[in-house]
């Protein structure tokens, strides 16, 4: 009993199309639906140290091989798209790609003018929303130096 993740991803996709799923949610789904193909996989684990022992374990490799396969899956079947943020999202759509980069950038326009307050903010206010895509892209914790705060004591760089 083989699990075939190209096929089972389609298959779940193309049964809930326009909707966006993370890697996560889809090997979820797998895990749940195919428990049997699930545990032949964890059988075949041939990682002895690294044995996928536990369920989270069996759930990350799948995740693991949903990114790998993601190109392949894209060039056999071209209605399976993702998007480029991250945590990267998986769908299955029956638009032309001219007709779905046009609804996007429709929605960014009617967002962006929605917005207005945006523009308002200050530079003190963008460092939080800045530390927080440090943190979930690159697992960097960053710090703020503070200005009003900060001394010079040492001389030109003096603080380096």
């Amino acid at each position: 009993m083989q699990l075939d993740l190209s096929k089972k991803i389609i298959e779940y996709l193309s049964n809930n199309p326009e909707q966006k799923f993370t890697a996560r949610e889809i090997a979820k789904w797998i895990f749940e639906i195919y428990p049997d193909e699930c545990e032949a996989k964890r059988e075949r684990s041939k990682a002895t140290v690294n044995k996928l022992n536990d369920d989270q374990a069996l759930i990350q490799q799948i995740i693991t091989e949903i990114g790998a396969r993601r190109k392949h899956m894209q060039k056999r079947n071209a209605k399976l798209k993702t998007t480029e943020e991250r945590p990267r999202k998986y769908y299955y759509t029956t638009q032309s790609d001219q007709a779905e980069i046009e609804e996007a950038e429709s929605d960014l326009l009617s967002a962006s003018m929605s917005q207005s307050d945006a523009a308002r903010l200050a530079e003190h206010d963008l460092y939080p929303m800045l530390s927080s895509i440090f943190w979930t892209e690159y697992s960097i914790y960053s710090k703020r130096i503070d200005e009003k705060r900060s001394s010079n004591n040492h001389g030109a760089n003096g603080n380096k």
